[in-house]
Order: C-alpha cells, then structure tokens, then sequence
C-alpha cells in the first residue's frame, strides 16, 4: 500500500512534522486502547463510556483516556509517545493492470492536528486541560492502571499504564489549512464518507442497515458509515490517533531523541511508528456559527455578507454574478500574465510563440452583476425588464426555457391530449438554513430530547441516554433560522384568450445534492452558477438540463486547463506553485449529481391549488399571461434515515445543495404535464 502526501505540503526534518509519512512496524509488544467518555474521566472510579452515536459540533469537548499494555515477561522502553485530534482528507485508489489488481495508492491530507501535551510523554509535569488531579505514577484503585507514563521511559512487564484525554473541537482551522488562504477552506468541514482502509481494510466491510441508517464494526472507535451520498473512495474523517515512534533498528529506545539530530536533513537515523491505535469520531460544525465568522471577515473589506444581505442575498448574488466564473476569468488572466512573464525572461519571439499555440481562448463570459433580458436564452420573450428586475430585487430565480403544458379536448366524441400553452416557474431562494438531517437514532441520542414520546431507552438495541453538547443547537433550531416554507410563482400563457391555466395536482419537493473532489488542492471556492448556468449567459437563470450543463461547463474547463498544462510541459516554463497546483486541481476534478427522493413531504392537496386565483393581463395582442403566487410548507421527513451532511468546501472536496421544486399538473399525460426548478439552498 503506498501512501501519497499532496506536494503542497510543507514538511520540516523533525519526526513529528513528518509523522504520517513513517513506515509502520508490522508487530509490537505494546498494546494502545483509546477509550471516549460521556464525562470527564475521574481517577480510582467508575467512568461511563461514549456509544459510537455520539457526535460532536464546534466547540465540544471530548474527554477519555489512554490504556498503554506491556504485553511481554519483561521491560520493554519506548522512544517518543504521542496523542493527538486529527482530520484527514483521505483518498483510496485501486487500480487494475489487465487482470491483475494493483495495490492502494492512497492520497492523503491532513487539515487538523491538535496534540495533547498532557496525554503524550513529556519529561516535564503538563497540567490536565480537563482539571483532572491525581499523583504521578500512582496506581489506579479501580482499574489497577498506573497513572502517567515513567520519565525513564521503561514500561515494566505486563504492567498497564493511562494518560488522560481532553481535546476540544475548533470552530476555525489555522490558516495553512489552505496553502491559497480561502477562507472557506479553513472552516472544519464535517464527517464524510468512509475511510475504508482504517482497521487494516477492516472499514471497507462495513455495511449499511437499511432500518437503522448507518453501519458500524464491532471495535472499539470504529467509523460509522452512513448514507451521506459521498464518494465511495474519499473520506472526511476525524479521529484521536495515539503513536509510539522508535528509531529503527535501535535496540536501546531510552536515549531521548535529540532535538538535533532531528533537524538535521544529513542524520541517517531512520523512524518507525511501532504501534499505533484510532478511535474514529462523528464531527458536525455549526453552519451557523461558519456564517457568522465569514460575515465579520468580510464585513471589514465592505462585501455584501449573510449578515447585510441574508443567506438568500448571499446564494442570489452568487448565482446572477457568476462568482465561479468571474474567479475562473480572473485565474485565467493570471496564468497568461504568468507564462509571458516567464517567455519575456527566455526571448521568446512571436514566429515561436504562433507556432506553438501557446495560449488558450479566455472564457466568453459577461459577468455583469444585473440580469439582462437580452443574454437569457428562452426567457426574454416571456418576461419583460421590469418584471426581471422585480424578480431580482426579490432573489427569485427562473429556468432558461418555458416549458410546454398540455390539456384535453373533447374531439367530436373523444378526448385527446394538446398542448394548450407555456409555462414558467419562479421560485425565491430560501433567506434561512435547512438542518442538518441524520438517521432516527442517531438524533434521539444527540438532539437531548428526554421527554421525546417516541424515545424509549428499554425498547431500543442499545441503551442510549442523550448527552448536552453544541449539537443540541443543530438539531433544535428555532424557527427564525430553518426553512418553513418557499414561495414559489407560476405564469402561464395560453394559447388562445379562452384557454385557462390548468390545475395543480402535486407538488414535489427534491433534494439536489451536488459533491466535487480532486486531487490537488485549488484556490477556487465552488458556487452554484458552475452547475446551473452558463459563462455566457447574465443573471440568476437556471439551466434547464443542469446535468448536461454542468458536462459541458466542466469538459470546457477541462479542455482549456489542459491546455495550459500541456504547454507548460512543452515549453518547460514554470509558473508559481499555486497557480500549477489550480490547474492540476481542475485537470483531475471530479463531480457527481445526487437527487434525493422522499426526504421532503409532497403536497398532494392544498387550497392553494384551487384554479379561481388566476390573476391575468395581456402581455400582447393576443396572449393572455395568467400567473399564480403560491407559499408552499416545507416539511422534513426522512424517509429513508439519509444522513445530511451541512454544505461545505475545503481545498478537496466540497458538497452543495438544492431543492428541486416539481409542479404536477392536470390535464395531460404525467410525464408531460409537469414543470420543475432548482433552487440554491443552505444547509447546516
């Protein structure tokens, strides 16, 4: 199994910069047990352990302890111990040469590494973070552990030995999180997908049970797999990672490791991680609290933020400014100005550079921050300016094409079906959140709802007693910050001044979730418009194919970065570490489209379907437009125990969401007589 660190990485010469980069020795005769409490663990008593449902937000603490075993008859020394909070982005790749299967290349990054100098082995006494007393190198009366590791760094035989745990979980990375400073990238993304290679492969056996939501081994701090529509070999992960690090080859481990030789790129020292142990933990920042960072951020350079726009502005500007494509444009001009500036050095002549092919066509954007009529393919027939500057001012969207209705009519003595005129759909972005979802029981467990009716602790598999964390905030949102309801408009223009609109039979509501990964960090915060619009088209219109749009959009990208890469290589000109690293990222991105069914509950009958609401004006000689404002309830039902993850982006993957809005009408076939638009939601 080969392990990849991405080439952005800076590494120093000390073990611990380079820790994840060490071999690992195959046996050992020191066991590592980590175990999670529900409290702060007390030594000579008692102490009640964490379940695996249990999930952390930004903020919460999470406290436990260390067991550390000598297995042998004798004493057996240690080199340097280390216990520490981490996340890593870690993808698994398993290619196949003909028949035969090559073994893992595993590409990997790490965006947290806190350490806990108490739990770790330090010379020097480091008080508790938790507050826990207790006298060095005591004898636990309730386990029989000794308590701390000896400064000798001998473990006598068949002895056990503790340390205690206590790490509190961020609300911001450090800055180098990003090596392209996005701010976004430097806020703790949550638990994703499945690191399948943790318990030596053991994860990749896990399976999900269809009742329950979730899977997990049956090992202590094993990860949970949940069905979060993540990629199937990139993972989120987050875990307490205990180590042993030994010079290799060196029988005598007591001689501390010179701070020296460590720093030194000449020593021949080699290291080992001699044994090593994970206990893997569900990790959900507050979404909230990212928003209210970002708004302060940048407030001070005088953007519109959540905070002077809401969530709805934010999302609405987003889209009608093509924020995606506008930095596509701008990292474009940067490249360009890059490799000139690296030909005037070598003297290139322009007979060269024409026969080369240097450069690529910039992306035909016009990135204009109002919506004009004239550039929207399909819709400036059917609504005017103003009408389009109304809908701006409102942040609602609206599809790039009307779509056809059809009706029945009665011919002589049977009916057939005909198209009867053209419909569109308008629907306001959402100004609040939608919650974060989970499986049933993870949420009873987690939400603190004691008194819930349908929560009965003798009933279940497990007996689960919820906990106080800054979950509880996640899973009770007040109203003021949760989407209720949308507002959605329909207009309808019939083909002749008799034809009515025609009834609403259903409504139903979809969710869109839209996940991109790559290889190599890029600097480029992905929006909505890179999968509802085109870069030639202004304003907040959704692509009526969003699929077949966001192929296009990537192929497009795609085509124009290789392009530069292959000059680049052709020419031997080298441009600054980012900017390759941008177009190495977008070279091997990846993006995959999601709908999930039956997590929203359709509306199958309302008042507001009724057909006397109509209002109508002539828009022409002989049109009619009839339209039709409707408020919608937006109800959460989760059928299907779908884990969902809040919206997020760091420099390797990312998830964003929509809600699709499906209007079914009567009079035609089903499959004809339908109209549908997708909506940028928020989700945290």
């Amino acid at each position: 199994m080969a392990l990849g660190i991405l080439t952005h990485e800076s590494y120093g010469n000390s073990v611990l910069d380079n820790i994840d980069m060490l071999p690992h020795a195959k046996t050992s005769p020191l066991s590592i047990e980590i175990f999670v409490t529900k409290e702060v663990p007390t030594p000579n008593g008692p102490c009640e352990l964490e379940t695996k449902l249990k999930e952390y937000s930004s903020g919460d603490a999470v406290h436990g302890y260390v067991v550390i075993t000598n297995n042998l008859e004798k004493s057996v020394d240690f080199g340097l111990f280390t216990v520490s909070l981490e996340c890593t982005v870690k993808a698994v790749y398993a290619t196949t040469k003909g028949h035969l299967l090559r073994p893992q290349t595993i590409l990997q990054k790490k965006l947290l590494k806190m350490y806990d100098l108490n739990a770790s082995f330090n010379e020097g006494p480091i008080p508790s973070s938790a507050g826990i007393e207790y006298d060095y190198l005591s004898r636990d009366t309730y386990d029989g552990c000794i308590i701390g590791l000896p400064n000798n760094r001998i473990l006598r035989p068949k002895e056990k030995y503790k340390k205690f745990v206590m790490f509190k979980f961020p609300e911001m990375l450090l800055d180098n999180a990003c090596p392209h400073g996005v701010l976004r990238h430097t806020m703790p993304p949550p638990s994703f997908g499945l690191d399948s290679t943790a318990f030596y492969k053991r994860a990749s056996t896990i399976e999900i049970n269809k009742a329950l939501g979730y899977g997990f081994l049956n090992s202590r701090g094993s990860p949970i797999k949940v069905r979060d529509y993540s990629f199937d070999d990139v993972s989120v992960s987050y875990a307490i990672e205990a180590k042993f690090i030994d010079k290799l080859h060196t029988k005598d481990q007591r001689v501390p490791i010179s701070t020296n030789d460590i720093n030194d790129p000449q020593n021949e020292l080699q290291y080992i991680v001699s044994q090593s142990a994970l206990f893997f933990l569900r990790y959900i920042p507050d979404v909230n609290c990212q928003v209210e960072t970002y708004s302060k951020a940048y407030n001070l350079f005088g953007y519109d933020t959540f905070d002077s726009i809401g969530i709805n502005g934010v999302l609405y500007s987003r889209l009608a400014k093509r924020h995606t494509w506008r930095f596509i444009e701008r990292m474009n001009a940067t490249i360009e100005q890059e490799i000139q500036s690296a030909l005037d050095k070598r003297e290139y002549n322009d007979d060269q550079l024409k026969r080369k092919h240097l450069f690529a066509g910039p992306v035909n954007a016009d990135f204009s921050s109002r919506i004009r009529p004239a550039s929207t393919n399909g819709s400036p027939g059917y609504f005017s300016e103003e009408e389009i500057r109304q809908m701006e001012a409102n942040n609602v969207v609206f599809a790039n094409e009307s779509v056809d209705v059809y009706g029945k009519k009665k011919k002589r003595l049977l009916l057939s079906t005909t198209k009867i005129g053209q419909m569109m759909l308008c629907v306001a972005v959402p100004d609040k959140l939608l919650p974060y979802g989970s499986p049933r029981l993870i949420q009873k467990y987690n939400d603190g709802k004691r008194t819930s009716v349908s929560f009965n602790p003798k009933e279940d598999s497990l007996l689960l007693q919820p906990v106080s964390s800054n979950m509880l905030g996640l899973y009770n949102r007040t109203e003021s910050l949760v989407i209720q309801d949308l507002d959605i408009e329909l207009h309808f223009n019939g083909f002749a001044d008799d034809i009515k609109p025609p009834v609403i039979s259903l409504v139903d509501f979809e969710l869109v979730a839209w996940s991109y990964r790559t290889d190599y960090p890029i600097p480029l915060p992905f929006e909505h418009d890179f999968f509802y619009t085109k870069p030639h088209v202004a304003g907040a219109v959704i692509q009526h194919d969003d699929v077949e749009s966001t192929k296009e959009n990537l192929l497009c990208l795609k085509d124009t970065v290789n392009h530069y890469i292959s000059f680049l290589r052709d020419t031997k000109t080298y441009i600054s570490q980012n900017t390759y690293s941008y177009l190495k990222g977008l070279s091997k991105m990846g993006i995959k489209k999601d709908t999930i069914k039956e997590y929203f509950q359709n509306i199958h009958a309302s008042p507001q379907f009724a057909n006397d609401d109509w209002t109508g004006k002539k828009v022409d000689f002989d049109t009619v437009r009839w339209s039709k404002s409707l408020k919608l309830p937006l109800k959460v039902l989760n059928k299907n125990n779908i884990t969902l993850p809040p919206s997020f982006q760091s420099c390797l993957v990312g998830r964003l969401y929509s809600i699709q809005v499906i209007v079914r009408l009567k009079g035609g076939e089903d499959p004809q007589n339908k109209i549908k638009l997708l909506v940028p939601v928020l989700v945290g």
